[in-house]
């Protein structure tokens, strides 16, 4: 500890945010007792200036406060934490402010990395780092109820369907002037990726989709015994007495899907509380019971925006974007006989790796097999 801090951490926290594309820099002071650097944020955490105008809502909310909390190294040297990029940033769309990481060469081509559900940007870090160091260009969004990703109206529904997530993908890109992309997800992240390659096949390189299988005309057809014990957590937010225990401990819930989806022994506390910060964002409860609820019961909200792309996802069946299919063979959550023999709905190249005793995070329970298989994929033409 420096001399005359009295047991206070004080730093300048630096955000390079790219809202409209213009870069501007947010200056704040964070004062967080040392002991409590892991903890959640305490109220005394003070904010200066905010030439890049993000909304108070965001900048006060503890999640992310969290993020940016200020780390002390031996050369009194003060830096932000971030999960494996060292910046995040934050763009505008049409409906949202998106917030991602970003890493990796600025020259390389682009990998776009989607996250799952219960996760967030930071489970992509292991595999990240990989993909940077052969040259590849990663950006990894909060998807939308996610983090400090945010809606810009009250107004707008809290859609959690595929082509919403896959829209909310392009309009990043676009946004950033990016045309051509590939595109990696894991769970949620991976049901927009196999939809981004049918509703904008001439925009997607490849798709590298994590613990779920393509699900042709984007269809939820009623699962087996099996399954259906499996999704237990769909068929309890589909009545209201569940609905009212997960707004009540959120985290709990979540946290039972990482107990339970994988074999004992890979859950780190450390990551799963980094990860449950960003599921205090306003929205996530109300994006999760959409994305799980329309299924299976109607009157759910929707978005009138995205009829078009739905009606064409419910017309396709097949793929031609090149695919990579990652599977752990111990998904406790996700059958992999769910992925078996789907061969027949690719008419580009495509290829299922299974995953010996790795469960539903690949990416963050084996992050050197992902990696390499993302990256041979990737170089694959």
């Amino acid at each position: 500890m420096p001399a005359g801090t009295n047991g206070i951490l004080v730093g300048k926290i630096l955000l390079l945010t790219n809202a409209h594309i213009v870069t501007q820099e947010l200056l704040a002071i964070c004062r967080l007792p040392v002991t409590d650097r892991d903890k959640p944020a305490p109220d005394h955490v003070l904010l200066a200036d905010n030439p890049a105008g993000i909304p108070n809502s965001i900048l006060q909310s503890r999640s992310f406060i969290n993020r940016m909390v200020c780390s002390y190294d031996g050369d009194r040297r003060l830096t932000s934490s971030t999960a494996w990029s060292g910046t995040v940033k934050t763009i505008r769309t049409e409906i949202l402010d998106i917030a991602y990481e970003e890493g990796g060469p600025q020259t390389g081509s682009l990998v776009l990395l989607l996250h799952g559900w219960p996760d967030a940007p930071c489970g992509w870090g292991a595999v990240a780092q990989q993909l940077h160091a052969k040259g590849w260009r990663t950006i990894a969004p909060y998807l939308r109820g996610t983090g400090p990703t945010s809606f810009l109206g009250n107004e707008t529904p809290r859609v959690g369907a595929g082509v919403a997530l896959a829209q909310d993908a392009i309009d990043l890109v676009d946004s950033l002037g990016i045309d051509r992309f590939a595109v990696v997800g894991h769970d949620w992240g991976a049901r927009a990726a196999y939809t981004l390659a049918v509703l904008f096949p001439e925009r997607i390189t490849t798709v590298s989709a994590l613990a779920l299988a393509y699900q042709p005309q984007g269809l939820f057809k009623i699962p087996s015994f099996d399954q259906a014990r499996r999704f237990w957590y769909q068929w309890f937010l589909c009545v209201e007495g569940g609905m009212g225990k997960f707004h009540d401990d959120r985290v709990g819930f979540a946290r039972i899907q990482w107990e339970t989806w994988s074999p004992t022994g890979w859950l780190d506390e450390t990551e799963f509380r980094k990860t449950a910060e960003s599921f205090s964002n306003p929205d996530w409860v109300s994006i999760t019971a959409n994305a799980y609820r329309s299924r299976w019961l109607k009157g759910e909200a929707w978005d009138s925006r995205y009829d078009a792309l739905q009606r064409k996802l419910e017309e396709v069946r097949a793929l031609s974007t090149p695919t990579l299919m990652i599977q752990g063979a111990a998904d406790l959550c996700d059958a992999p006989s769910e992925s078996e023999g789907l061969e027949a709905y690719f008419t580009g190249r495509y290829q299922r790796v299974l995953l010996d005793g790795i469960g539903h995070f690949p990416h963050r329970e084996a992050p050197d097999a992902v990696a390499t298989a993302i990256h041979r994929h990737l170089a694959t033409r």
